[in-house]
């Protein structure tokens, strides 16, 4: 099986020590395996790159605003 090695920030490494204390990993290898796989789950449908935006709701609600915003600001200007 291959290794993979990399660091992280301390404060993602408190992070990461709180999440395998309180949802029960072994250790955290079998946490960054199960985000791993669960992450690779949730893209397999999708181009590389490719997110949905309206999966944040910051960011949904940021670009509602914008859309309003110009509506509202543009709606009486012509596109010709």
């Amino acid at each position: 099986m291959p290794v993979v090695n990399f660091s992280v920030p301390q404060s993602l490494d408190r992070r990461i020590h709180h999440a395998i204390k309180t949802k029960g990993f072994p250790s955290r290898a079998e946490l960054f395996r199960y985000a791993v796989v669960r992450y690779l789950d949730e893209i397999i449908d999708r181009p590389i790159g490719e997110r949905s935006l309206d999966e944040n709701p910051r960011i949904k609600a940021l670009a509602d605003d914008i859309e309003d915003l110009v509506l509202k600001t543009y709606r009486h200007k012509s596109t010709a």
